[in-house]
């Protein structure tokens, strides 16, 4: 599985997440919202970001899947506890498509996006 990191996201993620032998890359800074989530669904990748913007607007195209963290950065420990168990639950690539998550240090709740844009 492929997921792009926010600019907001702890960088420290990707070699974390390469060591648990997913693909992990960061977007270009300064891209807009609209195309940080569209990079992620032409790669394929399931975007981890701390905005709260992509909860509040749904993608009107399909995508890989969106991790909202709710974490502090400064608690990088807690935040690679909750991935790993949460990829050690939700680790396909049909676990992730078309959802929001939004992940806590203790649970991570699911969403799926429901557009009528959807294609």
């Amino acid at each position: 599985m492929k997921f792009l990191l926010d600019e907001n996201a702890h960088h420290g993620l990707i070699p974390f997440l390469k060591k648990l032998g997913y693909e992990a890359t960061v977007c270009p800074k300064s891209v807009s919202n609209g195309e940080v989530a569209k990079l992620a669904a032409l790669e394929g990748r399931v975007l981890i970001t701390h905005d709260t913007d992509f909860a509040n607007e749904a993608p009107t195209f399909k995508h890989a899947g969106i991790i909202l963290v709710r974490i502090f950065p400064r608690k990088f420990k807690e935040l690679k506890n909750a991935l790993e168990d949460f990829l050690s639950e939700k680790n396909l690539p049909a676990d992730f498509e078309n959802k929001l998550f939004i992940m806590s240090e203790d649970r991570c709740d699911e969403f799926p996006f429901r557009s009528e844009k959807i294609k």
